[in-house]
């Protein structure tokens, strides 16, 4: 599967992914230079998710290393933003764009953004961790109440007293 596919929504679930896309945009935006990487508030998952997003702030290195394409895409995207009645599910360069937009935000926020009906992994926290040499500890998600979260890490060695953690939390699942 390309992984800058986006799905063909209907009408109404594509500008609920839309605006949904756009608004997780401009936050990432916002907070590029926050001296803090603070929580993200609260943020309604639309119906037309498949899973549930996480407030987690998006992370200032994957911004940084994303920042010419996330400009971009704004300003790509701003034409449609301006003017709602050019969002049509038959539209194959919006799709491109919001494909292109999603792989950005996952790499940003750290989530998979997954629509209903596709065949992949759900809304919801992803970590992948490859690390040579382990000689201290290495987790992969640690909190309470995770409820869901997709966790792949690889070493070549752990020493010894060396920790490699996949998940540590009080909840995990639903």
């Amino acid at each position: 599967m390309d992984i800058l596919n986006f799905p063909e929504l209907g009408g109404e679930a594509l500008m609920e992914a839309f605006k949904f896309m756009l608004d997780r945009l401009g936050h990432a935006l916002d907070r590029r230079g926050a001296k803090v990487a603070d929580d993200e508030t609260a943020v309604d998952s639309p119906a037309v998710l498949e899973g549930e997003w996480r407030p987690i702030a998006p992370r200032p290195e994957a911004i940084e290393a994303e920042l010419g394409r996330l400009r971009e895409l704004a300003g790509a995207l701003s034409v449609y933003e301006r003017n709602p009645d050019r969002i049509d599910p038959g539209d194959s360069d919006l799709r491109a764009l919001l494909g292109e937009l999603r792989h950005s935000l996952e790499l940003v926020y750290g989530q998979h953004i997954t629509f209903q009906g596709e065949n992949r992994a759900r809304t919801g926290v992803a970590v992948e961790q490859s690390v040579d040499i382990v000689t201290g500890r290495v987790t992969g998600i640690a909190g309470k109440q995770v409820k869901s979260g997709h966790v792949i890490q690889g070493s070549g060695h752990v020493q010894e007293g060396g920790w490699l953690i996949g998940i540590q939390a009080d909840t995990v699942g639903e």
